[in-house]
């Protein structure tokens, strides 16, 4: 599980739900789509639900933590992300902003 690389701890069940809501309802995820998910360490529990909440939707998940990509600002992702983000059909980016990191998003 893709979720799991994020956080492995437990996610309190408000979480879960209020991540469920965000991918049904503003995401519009759909079984069998592709998906990115990129967080930062700061983020990674709320991306972690968010993961889950795709997978238990049927959308292939596949996650990003910005510091394991390079030191911070990251200016430009790697091509394995931006490739990666080309072929997803939703995406979702949570992560807090530093200066100069405007670009690569």
């Amino acid at each position: 599980m893709t979720w799991e690389k994020l956080y492995s701890g437990t996610l309190e069940p408000e979480l879960a739900a209020a991540a469920a809501n965000a991918v049904k309802v503003c995401l519009g995820a759909r079984s069998g789509e592709r998906s990115t998910v990129i967080c930062d360490e700061v983020c990674r529990k709320g991306s972690a639900a968010i993961a889950l909440a795709l997978e238990n939707e049927g959308v292939e998940v596949e996650a990003f933590i910005i510091e394991e990509l390079g030191k911070r600002p990251i200016l430009r992702f790697p091509t394995a992300v931006t490739d990666q983000l080309a072929s997803s059909d939703l995406s979702a980016f949570w992560a807090v902003p530093q200066p100069g990191e405007l670009r690569a998003r």
